[in-house]
């Protein structure tokens, strides 16, 4: 009588640990990471978005051209104003709608980024499940110069990812964006303010490349006028990133590392 009443109160204690396991789990997977504030902008309010990126880049162009050092800064809150814009953005390629519709077609919806000390967090919603998902990346720099780009965690709501979880997710977001960037290299017409669109697929292919673990010499030719600079520092602290960039006079013969510079498709 005495064993069947142990065995009876073993099982209650057993299932009610897997219950509150369970449970969680369930609390840490739908967890929204506070930092999670993506911007839902109506059309007008796009518009703005679209014009004050051309605005921000154009400036990076300006500061390019002078042939001195600067600091290129964007916050956090503009990084999101611009992702709640990039339906009005793509409608330069005479494709109003198309992030939204890729992303939709990816399951997923209003990604968001937050930026802390030495970390930028890229977040987005998944549409079947109304979880986040969240990738924390750091940049480094190594002594000859050549960046790349760390996946320091992810994680489901407040649950972290495994690696082979990660590198599933991660490359199949590479070959999405592939096929969007492919299109967008085909596109000779349209512009982002001074810019051809295309002319900016190289750069984003090179992240790409960095996100897959290659270092890549951190230097862009800026298509107007082929001012050659090179990202010396990448600067991340609360809701800000700063790149630190020098001008280069020529490329280096052969080139310290031997890889190919960035920006360049």
């Amino acid at each position: 009588m005495r064993l069947r009443r142990v065995v009876f109160w073993l099982g209650v204690s057993v299932a009610g640990v897997v219950v509150l396991v369970a449970g969680v789990l369930v609390l840490m997977v739908y967890h929204v990471p506070s930092a999670y504030r993506p911007a839902v902008l109506p059309g007008p309010r796009q518009e703005e978005g679209m014009r004050k990126l051309v605005n921000h880049i154009s400036l990076f162009g300006t500061l390019a051209g002078r042939g001195r050092p600067f600091a290129w800064t964007i916050t956090a809150q503009q990084a999101n104003e611009y992702l709640g814009s990039m339906d009005a953005i793509a409608a330069l390629a005479d494709e109003p709608g198309a992030v939204s519709a890729a992303l939709e077609r990816a399951g997923l919806a209003a990604p968001a980024v937050a930026m802390h000390e030495g970390v930028l967090t890229v977040m987005v919603r998944s549409r079947r499940h109304g979880v986040v998902l969240s990738v924390d990346l750091a940049f480094d720099i190594d002594a000859a110069g050549d960046l790349a780009v760390r996946v320091v965690a992810a994680r489901i709501g407040a649950l972290p990812l495994s690696e082979e979880t990660l590198a599933e997710h991660v490359g199949r977001a590479r070959r999405r964006l592939g096929r969007l960037l492919e299109q967008a290299r085909n596109d000779h017409k349209a512009r982002l303010g001074p810019i051809r669109l295309h002319e900016l697929t190289g750069l984003l292919g090179t992240l790409m490349e960095m996100i897959d673990g290659r270092r890549i010499r951190p230097e862009i030719v800026w298509p107007i006028r082929n001012h050659r600079v090179r990202i010396r520092r990448v600067e991340i602290t609360e809701g800000r990133l700063t790149l630190h960039v020098v001008p280069v006079e020529s490329r280096p013969a052969g080139g310290a590392s031997g890889r190919r510079p960035g920006g360049e498709g």
